[in-house]
């Protein structure tokens, strides 16, 4: 959580370096914008992948690759479409997982995934 956070304080600074502006109101509307909106995308792509696993029946390479590719598109989504911070979106959706998606796993795909990650 303290590399998320440093780099949308990064962010901000970067910003400040190339030209704009920020007053106090502005920096807190930009944290609120990047910390929360990668929050709720992790949420998002944790919900649509769980119930996406949902369907998966075991099958562990399935499972272990679609956890793979959500983080990775998790990340790049918040990072480079909503320019919002994907280290924190995918430190959501790791979390999402750990609370949630043990359910979601049959078999020996859940001590597999917990090999894997």
């Amino acid at each position: 959580m303290n590399d998320g956070t440093a780099i949308v304080v990064y962010q901000l600074f970067y910003r400040m370096v190339l030209g704009k502006t920020f007053d106090a109101g502005s920096i807190i509307k930009f944290l609120s914008q990047v910390s929360l909106g990668a929050v709720a995308l992790g949420l998002a792509f944790g919900i649509a992948s769980v119930l996406w696993l949902g369907f998966i029946f075991n099958d562990t390479i399935i499972e272990i690759s679609l956890t793979l590719a959500v983080s990775y598109i998790a990340f790049f989504t918040a990072q480079d479409a909503l320019e919002v911070s994907g280290v924190l979106a995918v430190m959501t959706l790791g979390m999402f997982y750990a609370a949630f998606a043990k359910t979601a796993f049959k078999g020996d795909s859940q001590q597999s995934l917990h090999h894997f990650w």
